[in-house]
């Protein structure tokens, strides 16, 4: 579950208020508004890398407002698929799961599970830079997963893919919520990806629509 409570986010002279909505347990919803509404900043707060000025952010029953990024458990696709340029495909995937102490051998075959799932085994060897958009957004959601998290925020995950590979990835994504009942709060700007939510929201002068 994601719980969000009266949030209030200042980002410079950009502030959204007031801010609630619930996405239940193993949901699916998208999130949508206007280009600058505000949407990529309410992910950012959720897990964990834009201070809240008042508010509540609860995750599967847990109060995480105050909470470093990495004790949130949450499975993150930044709008620009931020990966790092000087490690390979594989290391880039493979990121989360060192952090957590998982052998080589564990993490040599989860993350080639990843980039499976996601249609991208084939650049595992390949540097970050070699990679097309959309090839580095197949890589960020492979990474994403990795730890299998029970919570994905995802940021235009299906920017920079060809119509069919955009139903392809989204299937994927759906695959992942089904087998783990992950909870996902998908952000984007195209109204034909409200088709994989379960729930949909409109961010919308600084207030929630559903």
């Amino acid at each position: 579950m994601i719980e969000i409570r009266e949030l209030e986010i200042h980002a410079g002279d950009f502030f959204i208020k007031d801010i609630s909505l619930t996405v239940s347990t193993g949901s699916h919803a998208v999130l949508r508004g206007d280009s600058g509404a505000g949407k990529t900043t309410l992910l950012e707060a959720i897990c964990g890398v834009r201070a809240v000025s008042s508010g509540q952010i609860v995750l599967d029953d847990r109060d995480v407002t105050r909470e470093a990024p990495e004790k949130r458990g949450v499975g993150w696709v930044p709008q620009d698929a931020v990966l790092v340029p000087s490690l390979s495909v594989h290391e880039n995937v493979a990121l989360p799961l060192r952090a957590r102490g998982w052998s080589r051998r564990q993490m040599d075959q989860r993350t080639r599970e990843c980039l499976a799932c996601f249609g991208a085994e084939m650049l595992a060897d390949r540097s970050i830079t070699q990679l097309s958009g959309g090839q580095r957004r197949r890589v960020a959601l492979a990474r994403c997963i990795a730890a299998r998290p029970k919570i994905l925020l995802l940021d235009e995950p299906l920017t920079g893919l060809d119509p069919e590979s955009r139903a392809r990835v989204g299937e994927r994504i759906e695959d992942y919520r089904e087998t783990t009942q992950a909870t996902i709060l998908h952000v984007t700007h195209d109204p034909t990806d409200a088709s994989f939510g379960k729930q949909s929201f409109v961010l919308q002068n600084g207030k929630i629509a559903t």
